[in-house]
């Protein structure tokens, strides 16, 4: 099993590096956002970023910085072999994890604020379409984003996504062929 942790601060292309290797080679892919929508969901809240970073935060304080963690790794674990790509790597407890895992890599997708600012605007995810630059800065500054940059030191490979798609593909391939190389010479 292959196990790719996906990184990067919000807008930076995280989602779209996490399809790319769904639908190129049929990856199983987890969100560590999945684990917090379902404690939501039981609570009937809505899955807004507000909700997620609050509930991340009273999880980690009360259990363990590594508590979202431990659960991502046993739903890991619960794959079958192939690829598995974990989208939204934001702690070094996190990116330990995935890096505990025989084959696994970390990619960290970095763009620049406004570029980032800008993708948040069109993408449709829930309020973010209505807020103002001031209030994406403020939600870049939150406690779930302000540990990102440490993952970066841990990674891999670091995508710098201001491009096209056919720009961020491109380097995919190339960092694809790399992790398959790695994969057949532990086999």
């Amino acid at each position: 099993m292959i196990v790719i942790g996906v990184s990067g601060r919000i807008g930076s292309g995280k989602s779209k590096v996490c399809e790319y290797f769904s639908n190129r080679y049929g990856a199983n892919r987890l969100k560590f956002s999945d684990i917090l929508k379902d404690i939501l969901s039981r609570l009937y809240l809505p899955p807004e970023r507000e909700n997620f970073q609050k509930l991340g935060k009273a999880l980690r304080d009360a259990f363990g910085d590594d508590i979202v963690a431990k659960a991502m790794k046993q739903d890991i674990a619960g794959v079958k072999g192939g690829i598995v790509v974990v989208d939204g790597v934001r702690y070094r407890s996190e990116a330990e994890m995935i890096k505990s895992f025989e084959n696994s890599f970390i990619i960290y997708v970095k763009a620049a604020t406004m570029v980032r600012y800008e993708r948040t605007l069109h993408r449709g995810e829930k309020g973010e379409e209505k807020n103002s630059y001031k209030e994406f800065l403020i939600s870049g500054n939150a406690e779930t984003e302000k540990h990102i940059d440490e993952v970066e030191a841990l990674a891999d490979f670091v995508i710098v996504n201001e491009g096209s798609f056919e720009e961020l593909y491109s380097r995919l391939d190339e960092i694809s062929e790399k992790i398959l190389k790695s994969q057949a010479s532990i086999e």
